[in-house]
């Protein structure tokens, strides 16, 4: 008792200390992701480095950089739950050319192997051949939708979650773009279809997979009723729900509620203008980092929906992408005054504002990292010794300057909250579980 007394002392100290909270620990995030991954309908180019499934290497050793176009949205949205499974970056180019600021970005990320969404009519072949110092793999089909279903049946493999899908719009995208954060949570793939009916590719996805749950992003303006009943009545498909509000804003925020529901963080979030889709699509990294939606709002103008759920959640920090083109300073200074504190991450362009997101997304990930050797390398095998004690101490000092509070409070009052018998954890059994620590 004399430990967890301690214990407690040492964290509500760091927590008084500690008056920003960035970074989360996102064990979760990444529990099972790999680089693994069948070769099916793939082509590859550039055969310079190894081959994840030919080496056996995955995570952190093996990177991966992936590559969309950024003037269409449609092969990015599949993606990212891609990126989040394969635990790397979006960067974005232009059709016919890639800039400097994202080729030097590559560079730096060194990647082993660069996944190119979409077919030439989305990232150019000249594009490709800029980049023959690397192992190249274009996932892309005959349209936007056999692309999504190509990205989708990568997804399958590495998340092992069979069974359901998310359906969006695949010709507008503002209903379309906030679903990714969900889909990642839920580690389920991004299927496409025109507003009306069905589309070829995506019904054969559906059949073939042996679809049993959809989630629909949008109203029926975006997706049709039509498109529902047949997904239950022509394609058996037991369970379909649908996400929807009266506009973008509305479905951003409805969104974003599920993934509390699944998250239950309600400290941090991101706001992205509402008008375009780069900044809603590649900033999702961040968000599932976070564990966070993605809110939208008007370029001088916090939408209202927006507004009410960071009010709702009392959100202490909030990350806004892109510049001041695309959420102005006065969108800032209006969420500054609920209060939240602010991380701007943009560029002057959309490419940019990729290459910057990919590099705060590694920044967090080493001190994610960082956190999770210093949990490896603890010694916990004496409950009472004063060394424990210091090493839990600075551990959680740690995880109170780098994560979300909602972690640290969890380990703070899960034994308050158990009953005194035989199946009460100690405070140590808690700590080895909530950092993975081996016993």
């Amino acid at each position: 008792m004399k430990l967890r007394k301690n214990i407690r002392m040492l964290v509500m100290i760091s927590l008084i200390l500690s008056n920003v909270i960035s970074s989360p620990f996102a064990n979760k995030i990444y529990a099972n992701g790999g680089a693994g991954g069948s070769k099916a309908s793939i082509e590859f180019k550039n055969d310079a480095k190894k081959d994840p499934d030919e080496e056996g290497v995955s995570g952190g050793e093996f990177k991966t950089v992936i590559l969309g176009c950024g003037e269409r949205y449609t092969d990015v949205l599949a993606g990212s739950v891609l990126a989040n499974e394969r635990q790397c970056q979006i960067l974005l180019t232009k059709t016919e050319s890639i800039d400097n600021v994202t080729m030097n970005e590559i560079k730096r990320i060194d990647p082993d192997e660069i996944i190119v969404l979409g077919g030439p009519e989305a990232v150019s072949r000249n594009v490709v051949n800029k980049l023959k110092a690397y192992k190249v793999t274009r996932l892309g089909g005959e349209d936007r939708y056999e692309t999504a279903k190509i990205i989708g049946e990568q997804v399958r493999k590495i998340s092992g979650n069979k069974k359901a899908v998310n359906l969006v719009v695949g010709t507008n995208f503002p209903d379309a773009m906030t679903i990714s954060p969900l889909a990642i949570q839920n580690r389920t793939p991004i299927l496409l279809t025109p507003t009306d009916d069905l589309e070829g590719y995506t019904t054969k996805a559906l059949k073939d997979w042996d679809i049993n749950k959809v989630t629909i992003a949008g109203r029926y303006e975006a997706v049709s009723q039509n498109v529902e009943h047949n997904l239950r009545k022509y394609l058996g498909i037991s369970k379909v729900d649908r996400i929807g509000g009266e506009d973008r804003y509305e479905t951003a925020a409805e969104i974003s509620k599920k993934v509390t529901e699944i998250t239950r963080n309600t400290s941090k979030s991101v706001v992205v203008r509402g008008d375009d889709f780069p900044d809603a699509l590649t900033i999702t990294s961040l968000a599932a980092l976070n564990n966070s939606g993605i809110l939208l709002t008007q370029t001088d103008n916090l939408n209202d929906f927006t507004k009410n759920i960071l009010r709702l959640n009392k959100t202490s920090k909030v990350i806004i992408g892109g510049g001041l083109s695309a959420v102005s300073k006065q969108v800032e200074n209006e969420i500054r005054k609920m209060p939240s504190s602010i991380e701007r991450i943009g560029g002057e362009d959309r490419y940019e504002t990729a290459v910057k997101i990919s590099q705060r997304f590694d920044n967090i990930i080493e001190q994610i990292t960082s956190s999770k050797t210093a949990s490896a390398n603890l010694d916990l095998s004496d409950e009472n010794s004063p060394e424990t004690s210091v090493s839990l101490g600075k551990l959680f000092r740690h995880e109170i300057e780098n994560n979300d509070k909602a972690t640290t409070n969890k380990a703070m009052t899960s034994n308050e909250n158990s009953s005194n018998n035989e199946n009460k954890k100690s405070f140590i059994d808690y700590i080895k579980e909530l950092f993975n620590i081996n016993k």
